[in-house]
């Protein structure tokens, strides 16, 4: 099992905490973490999903670094096929967009940025396919839907070739569609580990359908994690967190937001890892990441 580490890059009272995020990502890589992930909001108190990633592509070595999970269809695809090839080039090949087309709570992010919230799916599958066809060829010619190219051509193309993996969140029939035909990797948001491997037999069987081998298709998982204190321990560092954010997030998904111990934790790995999932994502859900990540270093990581 891979872990990877979604660093805290929501605001605390409307200021980020920059410092203390690039810290993080330092000791996350050097603690062992394989990946290290950011998630995207264009009108919450949140710093910006790809800039961050440049940032801390400069700081690291070693560690992938991928978006959990960026709006696509909120955003050019032109212009997000630039900035992902310059960031991969600027960490040296380690980049995994990780896309979703957005719930119902990002409806007032599309009306601000005067984007159609109506038909996003197939926004975003398009302009998937014109990702990829940026990435890998020159005078690219698409007439689509939604997105129409010229003899277009962007350099440099990504370090990775093809191009960098492509990973989409969601658990609806449509996810698990594109899962088994078209992208390289699904990344669900806190689904039971039961639920998870329903989903991934669905997935399996319509890849095999399609005449995919599931080897081309990673299986990951974004759970929330809130790491029990030890003993006369007190949350007193600096906080990076707008009060309330996890509670709302968490109810959305119908869960609530308690202490796990550390072995509880390696207990859920070991499920996810039974059932062939191959990366966990862990956001720590508390007032005081930094104490996790290295309660998460010293309790857990040695033991995977």
């Amino acid at each position: 099992m891979n872990l990877g580490l979604l660093l805290p890059t929501s605001a605390h009272k409307g200021t980020p905490m920059f410092s203390k995020i690039l810290e993080m990502a330092r000791i996350a890589e050097e603690s062992g973490f394989t990946s290290l992930w950011v998630g995207d909001s264009i009108l919450r108190a949140r710093i910006d999903a790809l800039m961050t990633l440049a940032a801390v592509a400069s700081r690291t070595r070693k560690v992938m670094l991928g978006t959990a999970t960026i709006i696509l269809p909120i955003r050019s695809p032109v212009l997000v096929a630039q900035m992902i090839a310059t960031l991969d080039h600027i960490s040296g090949g380690r980049v995994i967009l990780g896309v979703a087309p957005g719930g119902e709570d990002t409806k007032p992010e599309f009306e601000a940025c005067g984007v159609p919230f109506e038909r996003r799916g197939k926004r975003m599958d398009e302009a998937i396919k014109v990702l990829r066809m940026l990435w890998e060829n020159n005078n690219v010619n698409f007439s689509g839907e939604f997105y129409n190219l010229s003899g277009i051509t962007l350099d440099p193309k990504p370090v990775q070739k093809p191009y960098p993996s492509i990973w989409v969140g969601g658990a609806s029939k449509r996810t698990f569609q594109r899962v088994a035909e078209v992208v390289d990797g699904w990344i669900p948001f806190d689904i039971p580990p039961e639920e998870y491997k329903q989903h991934w037999d669905t997935i399996s069987d319509w890849a095999k359908s399609k005449g995919r081998s599931l080897t081309e298709i990673h299986p990951a998982v974004y759970i929330y994690t809130n790491l029990e204190p030890k003993s006369g321990s007190t949350e007193s560092e600096e906080e990076f967190y707008i009060g309330g954010m996890h509670e709302s997030t968490l109810s959305t998904h119908g869960r609530k937001q308690t202490y796990i111990a550390p072995d509880e934790v390696l207990k859920k790995i070991d499920q996810y890892s039974e059932i062939g999932v191959k990366t966990m994502i862990l956001r720590f859900a508390a007032k005081n990441p930094m104490g996790q990540l290295r309660a998460c270093a010293e309790e857990i990581l040695p033991s995977i």
